[in-house]
């Protein structure tokens, strides 16, 4: 299974790979969402949590959460912002929100930035379109966003998700 933009396969390293990090990346592109996860040394069950996503939600407070349910116990809050895509890459982000695109694929790398998990998952078209409204106001404040991202996710992730919007994998919410 590839149907990832740029040509990559579990076992083989991951393409702009340099060096270890502890995080995770969610991009915009005219195809869809996409993240990648790195965990340094990630575990049997966090490789099979990770291909299992079970469900997906946005937390809302100041600005907003995309958050990853895999498995039974595994909670990944990422930052969404539309706004700084749009900054980035205009025409993939305005594409993206023309479309509408369900398409979510992802990828989990190890410390040497080698591809554990490869996967995607078509997603709800409505917390698509939630994610757009959440950002549909242009030139947010980057110092009260990141400051707001920092105390955010001191947050418990179990809490963030009881506190967000939540869809299964069959599109209901």
């Amino acid at each position: 299974m590839n149907e990832f933009e740029i040509d990559i396969e579990e076992g083989h390293p991951y393409p702009g790979w340099r060096e270890p990090f502890e995080a995770s990346i969610l991009n915009i592109t005219s195809e869809g969402l996409h993240l990648l996860t790195s965990i340094p040394f990630p575990r049997p069950v966090d490789i099979l949590e990770y291909r299992n996503l079970t469900g997906y939600g946005i937390y809302h407070d100041e600005y907003p959460l995309a958050i990853w349910k895999f498995g039974k116990n595994f909670l990944l809050p990422t930052p969404c912002n539309p706004d700084f895509e749009r900054q980035q890459n205009p025409e993939e982000t305005e594409l993206f929100f023309e479309r509408l695109p369900s398409r979510f694929s992802r990828a989990l790398i190890d410390v040497h930035g080698i591809i554990r998990v490869l996967a995607e998952t078509d997603l709800n078209k409505e917390f698509i379109e939630k994610l757009h409204e959440l950002w549909t106001a242009p030139g947010a404040d980057w110092m009260s966003y990141n400051n707001w991202l920092m105390y955010t996710f001191q947050t418990g992730t179990h809490i963030l998700w009881k506190r967000a919007v939540t869809f299964d994998l069959h599109g209901e919410a």
